[in-house]
């Protein structure tokens, strides 16, 4: 039971580790950090289908708590950069349709 008990400690480092990397995430940093929050969660999700083949369902439910409201911070982490970013390209894109709009004016006033 030790031995679970380190391995599930593990996968909830993964999982923090990815919150982490998720709420450090910023323009200047944002490809690094979330390959690093991508990475943690693929070795998380190796260490749980390993747990998942190793022990009873019945064990591992025990901790599926715990487990559960970090899966549900990281897919709201995920859900909140996403929602930015489509918002950020929205203003560009708008930005870039104005410049267009000026620049066919001023041919017009020619």
């Amino acid at each position: 039971m030790k031995n679970l008990q380190n391995r599930i400690n593990e996968l909830i480092d993964h999982h923090l580790s990815a919150l982490k990397d998720l709420k450090e995430i910023n323009d200047r940093n944002f490809d690094s950090k979330l390959e690093s929050a991508l990475n943690h969660q693929e070795k998380a999700r190796l260490l749980k289908a390993q747990l998942l083949k190793d022990y009873d369902n019945r064990i591992l439910q025990k901790f599926e708590f715990e487990l559960l409201a970090l899966a549900k911070e990281l897919k709201n982490l995920y859900d909140n950069i996403v929602a930015e970013k489509q918002s950020q390209l929205s203003a560009a894109a708008e930005d870039l349709k104005n410049v267009q709009n000026k620049k066919n004016i001023m041919a017009y006033e020619r």
